[in-house]
């Protein structure tokens, strides 16, 4: 329920999301993985956001903030 609602949301263009690394490596239509190995070297975790939309600035806020804590880490 968390991850098909949380994919509702990218879709939308209302905001990234956070996701566990999936089984396949071709992300759902319209949507754009991005890794986040060089910042979480040990978790499976991705970056998810729709093709083409540039992030709102709260979810590009977001971004920053995530990015600045793992690079203090």
């Amino acid at each position: 329920g968390h991850i098909l609602s949380a994919l509702n949301l990218v879709r939308s263009g209302l905001a990234p999301a956070l996701m566990p690394m999936p089984q396949h490596a071709e992300p759902p239509k319209g949507l754009l993985y991005r890794s986040l190995d060089h910042m979480l070297p040990d978790l499976p975790i991705y970056l998810l956001t729709r093709r083409g939309v540039a992030l709102r600035p709260s979810a590009q806020a977001f971004v920053e903030i995530l990015r600045g804590y793992m690079n203090h880490r």
